[in-house]
């Protein structure tokens, strides 16, 4: 197993098998069984952490693999467009053209304004890295003495839709 970059391995990256003893990179585990075993990486501080690895052994071979940590600036989410107080004022617009949602309730009162949830405020973030990113223990806020204010939900899946009222 080789273990990327150089810097990494420095500062002290290891990786192991099947939950096995760690292992420097380069190192290889002899008399491993036939079959698909599970490489691990350790957690090195200021590194992100190589997925897991499902790696399949054939019997007289040497399987080569590898893990490549990565620095956290590499992993990077941006705030890539936002809609805050977004809602229909018709005295400025008489075009309805801010987002609307028609599962929400709305309610236009004696003044003629709507009023409800049809025009959440949203935000888009986007991933400008090459892999996915658990934004479990992440959070959003518009208060800086509140900095947990909003938590992502750990299991958002690929796409989760955020509004506000």
């Amino acid at each position: 197993m080789t273990i990327l970059p150089a810097e990494a391995v420095s500062d002290g990256a290891q990786w192991r098998v099947d939950g096995g003893a760690w292992n420097a990179s380069g190192a290889t585990v002899s008399s491993l069984s036939a079959g698909t075993h599970t490489v691990q990486f350790n957690a090195v501080q200021d590194w992100v952490t190589p997925s897991n690895q499902s790696v399949i052994i054939t019997s007289q071979q040497t399987t080569q693999a590898s893990g490549t940590y990565r620095s956290p600036s590499a992993q990077t989410i941006v705030i890539s467009e936002f809609m805050a107080i977004n809602s229909y004022i018709p005295y400025i617009n008489s075009m309805d053209i801010y987002t609307n949602y028609p599962w929400t309730t709305t309610r236009i009162d004696g003044d003629g304004l709507r009023r409800g949830a049809t025009h959440p405020d949203w935000i888009e973030l986007h991933n400008n890295g090459d892999e996915s990113i658990d934004l479990a223990g992440w959070y959003l806020t518009d208060n800086p003495d509140e900095l947990t204010k909003w938590q992502f939900p750990s299991d958002m899946g690929s796409a989760l839709i955020l509004g506000s009222r």
